[in-house]
């Protein structure tokens, strides 16, 4: 890939995109260091190819990714799918827990530190009803307050990192209000 970069430039890119697969696992906002080297190497690699580097991350997430206590929770208090598409390896993260709020924004702040200049948010749209007591929103969770909930994660990453360049895909795709 780095080694491409240069081909990239030459062809009139700007930037580089990664899809999910920077992630050390899907949804987690970790940029995986044993696949890909530490990020700041990644971008000055880029950089001194000429390119700039973007990245997309998500709110649905592989089990592994984020506590139990951060995944959305039916009324027996059972981990909720994050996968609209009704394949049910996904979980779902619930967005108005403030304590992931805080933690994606931190994990994705280190990115930004490290130069990552573009930042697209995706797969966070809602998927079913959260019923966990413990993130202090109202039971169950309903599909308006889900979008609030993103919004605000995402507003707060822009001013945790205001040089960020940041997209982000519908949040209520599959839902109905």
């Amino acid at each position: 890939l780095i080694e491409s970069m240069k081909n990239a430039a030459e062809a009139g890119c700007s930037m580089i995109y990664a899809d999910q697969g920077w992630e050390d696992s899907f949804g987690s906002g970790r940029w995986d260091s044993a696949r890909l080297g530490p990020p700041g190497d990644f971008v000055r690699a880029a950089k001194k190819a000429g390119l700039v580097v973007g990245l997309l991350t998500g709110l649905h997430t592989d089990s592994d990714a984020w506590p139990r206590r951060f995944l959305q929770k039916d009324q027996d208090g059972n981990i909720l799918p994050g996968d609209h598409m009704g394949k049910g390896h996904r979980n779902g993260v619930c967005p108005a827990f403030k304590e992931w709020q805080e933690e994606k924004t931190a994990r994705l702040k280190e990115l930004a530190n490290a130069g990552m200049r573009f930042l697209s948010f995706a797969f966070h749209d809602y998927v079913a009803p959260c019923h966990d007591p413990e993130h202090g929103h109202r039971i169950p969770l309903l599909s308006w307050e889900h979008s609030l909930a993103v919004a605000a994660q995402q507003r707060e990453t822009k001013r945790a990192c205001p040089g960020l360049v940041i997209e982000s895909h519908d949040w209520l795709a599959t839902a109905s209000c």
